[in-house]
């Protein structure tokens, strides 16, 4: 008998164990992801699109454009623009558009990719937890499940963009800083390239190189005296992004992206932080005792303890980033950490798996007689509760959407815009002008001309002044990063499209005014020049559909 009960002990142990843990964490996580990303999928007209979120299809045009010989730029015409934030990103996705695969696949491969940098992160996670805790393998076992079960992280990185990366380089340069404990060239050369690359990936990263490097100067690692070992990776790192600003201004004429200005100009400072902090109230809210209690727990041992003051430093700066550029346009669509948070999600659960191990050695040592499983059973929960699944009113619809029963978000809109953008490639001359919202379906799948109407892609819009933005902090709810400015003078009157597809819904009538001024005729969503040359076929097609209804426009 009680041989039957230690060995029964011994298969409980083994099963919850950190490595099988780890293991099984992994493998339901990549079955997980590849159900997402065939779910994301869509089929139209009998073959199988894989889909980005509209954002990564910007660059993945950029990437497109580069291939076919315009440039590395968004519109096909005019001088280029950089429509992008994320170089390194946007290079990466260039070597996927000279393998022979049609635009219907290759998105799959940059899913791959960010795949890959999520599991790569996973493991970084699960190392940097040893650094913090390294007495306490379930730490890393507990970080491990926290950071794969995040749906937001999960989403981003799944759709395309650039948080899969971001979040890996985060991740591994926080590492090799908490590694970096002497002055050795070697891992000091590491974190530099980590570094570098992240400030060629975004720039907003600056954050992340900052804290590194205060707490390399903290601990003593950047003496004048030893800057023969790390004066050399530093200097290599300065001349790269230095290299890539110089090229900006010489090839697209100004040190910053066009989305910087897009963003950060035309609206008063205070109205964006205001913006900021409530939308960062709204993603603390569902779980704000969990947060105090981490941010508690954690500022105390980080009087002590240097991991914890870096990971605390990195997530504190990138949340304080956050809220300096007003949040994400995203935030009611998808809760949970917007993208620039996201990136620095997996250090605060460290920073959590860490406080339910301390809550776990507490309750042992007043011989409560609890298991490690106990460790586990929390961990679980917590990662359910901060994908919001337990909220009352969107708790179910979040729910469906993690077990794949529903949808990912955004999935049926980006269909109805590639349905769209299939029907005006098979209709519309090539030469045609493209004016659209929607900036990265549309172009990818049309190769037209394009005219961006909210300026993502457009420096006399981007620099402008912002048309339908808040001016005071009472309005700042309203204010929408990125989508506050337009100039139909320029984008119709002065651009001259051939056609426009669909209408900034925050300035329909203005939109539709300006449209008719200048000529054009609506069929819906459609708007069509009449007297461009390019739009006989798509007149004639328009006209069919509204069952030989006489055209507008005098076709001959």
């Amino acid at each position: 008998m009680a041989t039957t009960i230690a060995s029964r002990h011994a298969w409980r142990d083994a099963l919850t164990s950190e490595r099988v843990i780890v293991a099984a964490g992994a493998l339901v996580f990549v079955a997980w992801s590849v159900a997402f990303i065939y779910r994301s999928s869509v089929v139209v007209n009998g073959t199988r699109y894989f889909l980005l979120f509209d954002d990564a299809m910007v660059a993945m045009t950029h990437a497109q454009n580069f291939v076919d010989g315009y440039g590395l730029t968004w519109s096909r015409f005019g001088k280029p623009v950089e429509g992008f934030t994320c170089p390194l990103w946007t290079w990466l996705m260039i070597p996927i558009h000279w393998l022979p695969l049609s635009d219907a696949t290759r998105p799959l491969l940059v899913q791959c990719l960010g795949l890959g940098c999520l599991l790569g992160n996973l493991a970084v996670v699960r190392a940097i937890a040893r650094e913090v805790a390294p007495s306490s393998p379930a730490v890393g076992a507990a970080a491990f499940l926290l950071t794969a079960m995040y749906y937001p992280l999960a989403f981003w990185s799944l759709m395309g963009l650039d948080t899969s990366l971001g979040t890996l380089l985060t991740s591994s340069a926080v590492l090799l800083t908490l590694r970096a404990r002497g002055t050795g060239s070697e891992r000091l050369g590491l974190l530099c390239a980590v570094l570098t690359l992240a400030l060629l990936l975004r720039l907003d990263l600056v954050t992340v190189v900052l804290a590194c490097v205060v707490a390399l100067a903290r601990r003593g690692s950047l003496r004048i005296r030893s800057v023969g070992r790390w004066g050399p990776p530093a200097l290599a790192g300065v001349v790269a992004v230095g290299t890539y600003f110089a090229f900006r201004v010489w090839y697209y004429g100004y040190p910053l992206p066009n989305t910087y200005y897009l963003k950060m100009t035309g609206v008063p400072l205070v109205v964006r932080v205001t913006r900021g902090l409530l939308v960062l109230f709204d993603f603390i809210r569902p779980q704000a005792a969990v947060w105090l209690m981490v941010l508690w727990a954690s500022v105390r041992r980080a009087r002590h303890h240097s991991g914890f003051r870096l990971l605390l430093a990195v997530f504190g700066l990138r949340v304080a980033f956050s809220v300096y550029v007003g949040g994400d346009v995203w935030e009611d669509a998808l809760p949970g950490a917007n993208r620039f948070i996201a990136t620095a999600m997996p250090l605060y659960f460290v920073l959590l798996a860490a406080l339910v191990h301390e809550g776990y050695e507490w309750l042992a040592e007043r011989g409560t007689g609890l298991s490690k499983d106990w460790i586990y059973a929390v961990t679980l929960l917590l990662g359910v509760a901060h994908n919001e699944v337990l909220e009352p009113m969107t708790g179910m619809k979040r729910m469906r959407q993690a077990v794949h029963i529903d949808l990912p978000p955004y999935t049926q809109e980006s269909k109805v815009m590639l349905k769209n953008a299939l029907k005006l490639r098979n209709n519309l001359d090539r030469r045609a002008r493209v004016a659209v919202v929607g900036a990265g379906i549309s172009a990818y799948y049309t190769r037209f001309r394009m005219v961006d109407t909210l300026g993502y892609n457009d420096d006399v819009i981007a620099h402008g002044p912002a048309k339908s933005a808040p001016n005071r902090v009472e309005n700042a709810e309203a204010f929408l990063p990125g989508h506050m400015k337009y100039d139909f003078d320029h984008t119709i009157g002065r651009l001259r499209p051939d056609v426009v597809y669909g209408l900034w819904k925050r300035a329909r009538d203005e939109h539709a005014e300006a449209l008719s001024t200048h000529g054009y005729v609506a069929f819906e969503d459609t708007w069509v020049r009449c007297d461009s040359p390019y739009v006989k076929r798509m007149l004639g097609k328009l006209t069919k559909e509204r069952r030989g209804t006489v055209s507008p426009c005098p076709i001959e």
